[in-house]
């Protein structure tokens, strides 16, 4: 009884966050946040030389989030398929469970590195007004998340 009781547990653990990845995947996640990004950045009214110098740390920045977001997907096929069998293994399920979490943190980490990393080119108008932007969409977020949708 106490090992059904874990592989149901698991098995909804498992819906849960697949819905979330899958959630993040269809753009409530990282394609949002770059919308939000790209949102934000047109909402600076940046100059041109501000512009081209945010493009080409944009640039790179990409060229280096490469091989995480490759991970990011490695590591989520990876618990996708501890998931998707017949008899899940618990333990199986959340190793694989805490590679995505230490995937998404990084990710996190990434964005975050990029926004100071372009603060220098921004006016402290500007600075303010990313970072009102950032905290509306980290609160649409959270109301987002709190809705069930």
């Amino acid at each position: 009884m106490r090992k059904a009781l874990t592989a149901i547990t698991a098995l909804a653990l498992g819906a849960t966050l697949l819905g979330g990845a899958a959630w993040a995947q269809d753009g409530g996640g990282g394609r949002h946040l770059g919308n939000g990004l790209r949102g934000a950045l047109r909402s600076l009214n940046l100059d041109e030389n501000q512009k081209d110098q945010v493009l080409a740390k944009l640039s790179a920045q990409r060229g280096q989030a490469r091989p995480l977001r490759d991970k990011m997907k490695a590591d989520h096929q990876a618990f996708r398929a501890a998931v998707d069998v017949a008899n899940p293994d618990p333990a199986a399920v959340g190793r694989a469970f805490l590679k995505v979490r230490e995937d998404r943190e990084a990710m996190k980490a990434e964005r975050k590195a990029f926004r100071e990393n372009i603060r220098p080119i921004l006016t402290d108008e500007q600075n303010a007004k990313l970072d009102g932007y950032v905290k509306a969409l980290h609160e649409h977020s959270h109301r987002f998340r709190e809705s069930g949708n």
